[in-house]
């Protein structure tokens, strides 16, 4: 079962870095502000950090 949990949480970190790569893409577009890139950011960063504890 602890190889599974380490999957999940491998995936998990995997989608958080993609989902900042996209609000990354869509600040630099201008398709969202600045202040709404940073408040996203940050909530995938504890969440990152949540994860990272759990493992």
């Amino acid at each position: 079962m602890r190889k599974a949990d380490e999957i999940e949480i491998a995936l998990r970190l995997a989608a958080l870095q993609a989902e900042r790569n996209e609000i990354f893409n869509l600040a630099r577009h201008a398709l969202i502000s600045d202040e709404t890139s940073r408040r996203l950011v940050r909530e995938i960063d504890l969440a990152e950090a949540r994860h990272r504890v759990e493992s």
